[in-house]
């Protein structure tokens, strides 16, 4: 007889009202990760990410650094044309302005 099992006998026999506590705890340990390797990979890559000067980076281009290393994307995808499009178009550049 498995977790699953044992708690289905369980409800069956008894039902929530009777052990209100142990529906939540059963209802919570279905939802606690088993593993940390997910989180321990996000933190490594965070800390490749950000210097050891604080401040040097807004928690949004972390967040947006670490969606990019953790996507399944390639080089051979991106289009460095629209990129440098993308990047002078949003905002005047002082390069592009000496250059004129």
């Amino acid at each position: 007889m498995n977790y699953e099992n044992i708690w289905e006998t369980f409800w069956t026999k008894y039902n929530d009202e009777t052990f209100p506590n142990l529906v939540k705890l059963y209802n919570f340990s279905k939802i606690l990760p088993i593993t940390t390797v997910l989180l321990e990979c996000g933190f490594s890559i965070q800390n490749k990410i950000n210097t050891k000067q604080p401040g040097t980076l807004k928690s949004t281009s972390v967040d947006i650094s670490m969606e990019i290393i953790l996507s399944e994307f390639t080089y051979e995808d991106f289009d460095f044309n629209d990129a440098f499009t993308f990047y002078f178009d949003v905002k005047d550049r002082r390069i592009i302005k000496n250059n004129k």
